[in-house]
């Protein structure tokens, strides 16, 4: 009977018993990051949902080459409705979270589409901040261009004056930071899905950003449970499929 006992605690530690093991599947040689896709609650509804989130990303992403920045689709496995961004790097250096509950409220495709557009504007109007600050940070040109004669320009500092003119309207374009709205208006004509659907999300995005549970708690979470990757092109846009634990509520940090 101790035999038996102790066998069965060296399986549940190692992860070999079968009553622990679907908890945490971890693939002997982890896919690329552009083929992998992590699944915690293997169902089939959970499932679907995040390759339904990643065949709309996809075609925005196809359809909008202008972006400079393709984001990781990641779906977290809970019912809540959310979804949020970290980084704005380059290409594939920014990840997009989204709840499962958040993919089912989308009752269309487009909706689908609207709502993740929505989150790629944000994404950037950060850039573009981003891009202002560098630019302020820059030194001045206050040291003299121009050399110690007059010339054409009347006075020495001619060509001084027309690179501070000429930069001043760089300035000037920068400064007009893009409206994410605007911005994903544009994202679904160029997809070829109605800006309808701006307006029939509203609720469902008003919801989202009034909720940070799944945002507080998002890093801890597994990744587990590998789906094999197909030729499917949505593969392609990446995109673990995550599940946040149910203490993660009684556990999140205090606002």
């Amino acid at each position: 009977m101790r035999s038996s006992f102790a066998i069965a605690v060296f399986l549940a530690l190692v992860g070999c018993d079968p009553a622990t093991r679907s908890n945490l599947v971890l693939p002997e040689t982890p896919p690329s990051p552009v083929q992998r896709s992590y699944l915690m609650s293997s169902t089939p509804a959970a499932e679907a949902s995040a390759k339904r989130a990643l065949m709309v990303a996809q075609k925005l992403y196809d359809a909008n080459t202008q972006l400079g920045v393709r984001p990781t689709i990641l779906t977290v496995g809970r019912p809540e409705l959310e979804i949020f961004h970290d980084g704005v790097g380059g290409l594939r250096g920014c990840r997009v979270y989204l709840t499962e509950g958040l993919i089912q409220a989308c009752k269309t495709e487009a909706e689908l589409a609207a709502v993740l557009c929505v989150e790629l504007g944000r994404i950037a109007a950060e850039r573009a901040a981003q891009s202002d600050s560098l630019e302020q940070s820059r030194d001045s040109l206050d040291e003299r261009v121009g050399n110690d004669s007059g010339g054409p320009f009347g006075s020495p500092d001619g060509t001084r004056v027309m690179e501070l003119a000429k930069r001043e309207k760089i300035a000037k374009g920068q400064q007009l930071k893009p409206d994410p709205t605007k911005c994903a208006a544009e994202y679904l004509r160029r997809a070829n899905y109605p800006a309808q659907a701006l307006l029939e999300v509203g609720p469902l995005l008003r919801q989202a950003d009034e909720s940070e549970t799944i945002r507080e708690v998002v890093q801890p979470a597994k990744l587990v449970a590998p789906i094999k990757a197909t030729k499917d092109p949505t593969s392609r846009v990446g995109e673990p499929v995550m599940s946040v634990p149910e203490t993660a509520q009684a556990t999140s940090a205090p606002r």
